[in-house]
């Protein structure tokens, strides 16, 4: 995650601050990669769309789920129109990645204020893991 911030800010001049709460650990490796994809294609959609300055990440990890917090400061849209295209699936993505693991995304976007993703994803069972206490993704 630290990484693919870094390489927004180097390569496009996008700032994105990461806040990060909670304690780093495992998650099995399908909960931690469809957090990071999920991001990835929010920061992604900042660096593209948005004309923002910078964004801000909010990650909380805990034991019974992840919360994931993308803002930006940029244009904004219309999230119902952009789920309706049928040419724009980054948003569809975003949510059926949470979806399959009993998740929920919920984007909030007001014109010239920016925009806002939540996501909360559940860990069951099959998305703990023993061992290592440091998150891959962060």
């Amino acid at each position: 995650m630290r990484r693919l911030l870094e390489d927004l800010k180097e390569r496009h001049s996008l700032s994105v601050k990461l806040l990060l709460f909670g304690s780093e650990r495992r998650y099995s490796r399908t909960l931690e990669l469809a957090v990071f994809r999920i991001i990835q294609e929010a920061v992604n959609n900042v660096q593209k769309h948005a004309e923002s300055s910078g964004a801000t990440v909010k990650l909380e990890l805990h034991p019974q789920q992840v919360l994931a917090v993308i803002q930006d400061d940029g244009k904004g849209f219309d999230p119902e129109m952009a789920m309706e295209n049928k040419e724009h699936y980054g948003l569809l993505n975003m949510r059926e990645r949470a979806q399959v693991l009993k998740g929920d995304l919920q984007v909030n976007s007001v014109l010239g204020k920016g925009t806002e993703i939540n996501v909360v994803i559940p860990v069951g069972e099959e998305g703990r893991t023993h061992g290592e206490n440091k998150s891959s993704y962060c």
